[in-house]
């Protein structure tokens, strides 16, 4: 890691993955104008305000937390701090999610280097939540609802049941048995799951809850 000059601005990388957090740092390392001040496989908040970073990469799978809720109690703390979201997962719930935690931009992994000093830089420069341009449609779409909630929130308490289930991979048998309800009665949830998420197949919703589950 370089010696952080004074104007360098200040990165703390968080991803639950080592080889992960030190291939971004290194990246970044080359970015003229940013330096890591420190990176982390698991979220401390403590260890972050301490260190006083100007942007946090935040991944959202995490060791023993996620990013979304690791962004909302970084921005609770302290609001300055920046933080962007680097993930693998994406959909428009997650999206929807950074945005209504206080992040300040959202990028996936597939991401190259002049996307992230971009983001970087329009971040730092701006207040301005920054998507790229694959991001931007369901950005505008987010963003023209007056409620950030994802839509997994419109599920009923017996729905939410049943996808927490879905991402554990039980099937329509399992989670009639679980829940001590028909598998009838499963199927005709699992299509009002699907409906509210604009879902188009059982594959779908499984691969969806299986994402949201990170959150």
């Amino acid at each position: 890691m370089n010696q952080t000059s004074g104007c360098d601005i200040k990165v703390f990388v968080v991803d639950d993955h080592s080889i992960v957090c030190q291939g971004i740092s290194a990246l970044i390392e080359t970015i003229d104008g940013f330096s890591v001040i420190a990176s982390s496989q698991k979220f401390c908040l403590t260890s972050i305000i301490e260190k006083s970073p100007d942007i946090v990469i935040m991944d959202i799978k995490l060791l023993f937390s996620n990013g979304i809720d690791a962004t909302a109690e970084i921005k609770a703390k302290n609001p300055g701090i920046k933080v962007l979201i680097l993930s693998g997962y994406y959909n428009q719930s997650l999206l929807a999610s950074a945005i209504k935690a206080g992040a300040n931009g959202y990028l996936t992994k597939a991401t190259e280097k002049q996307t992230l000093q971009k983001a970087l830089t329009r971040i730092m420069a701006t207040d301005t939540f920054y998507v790229d341009e694959k991001l931007e449609e369901a950005y505008s779409n987010i963003m023209e609802k007056s409620d950030l909630s994802p839509a997994e929130y419109s599920l009923s308490p017996r729905e939410k049941n049943i996808f927490i289930l879905i991402a554990d991979e039980k099937s329509t048998r399992d989670i009639a048995r679980i829940l001590g309800i028909s598998e009838k009665t499963v199927r005709n949830h699992k299509s009002n799951i699907r409906r509210k998420l604009n879902l188009d197949s059982d594959a779908a919703l499984i691969k969806h809850a299986y994402t949201m589950a990170l959150i």
